[in-house]
């Protein structure tokens, strides 16, 4: 299966999502499966593709607006210009798994029904084990105070 890796950071980059894109898309390749990494360009000095430990990565520009000093439009900038990007470079894959909002989204616009979107939010994880420390008994609790 070809899968598509969506996140802002990647090799050689170093942290969380990295190590966790990383850490699977080995097993991944241990399974017999492609993995393919789509991440922004944010150092200009790595190439836009390459292969590092049959990992394929393909990295599109990071698309900002530097025009306000509070980058309004900058999200629907991203998300625009990400869209086109998308279109070209990274549409023969079975499945996306995102873990950036902006791409998920794009990619939700761009292939539709056509592919298999998966969108995980890796930051709300703290909040989520402060709450369960907080409310351990209490399951309505928990989940009320999330929506609020």
């Amino acid at each position: 299966m070809k899968i598509q890796w969506q996140c802002l950071n990647y090799y050689p980059s170093s942290g969380g999502i990295v190590s966790y894109v990383y850490n699977v898309s080995k097993k991944l390749i241990d399974s017999g499966h492609d993995p393919t990494v789509v991440c922004a360009h944010l150092n200009k000095t790595l190439p836009k593709y390459e292969k590092h430990e049959n990992i394929n990565i393909i990295r599109h520009p990071y698309y900002k607006i530097q025009m306000l000093p509070i980058d309004i439009l900058a999200p629907i900038y991203f998300e625009l210009r990400l869209e086109k990007f998308l279109n070209k470079n990274a549409n023969e894959h079975d499945i996306i798994w995102s873990n950036f909002f902006l791409e998920a989204f794009a990619s939700t616009k761009v292939f539709g029904k056509k592919i298999p979107i998966i969108f995980i939010i890796h930051a709300v994880a703290s909040k989520l084990i402060k709450l369960y420390n907080k409310y351990p008994n209490d399951h309505r609790r928990r989940y009320l105070t999330i929506l609020r």
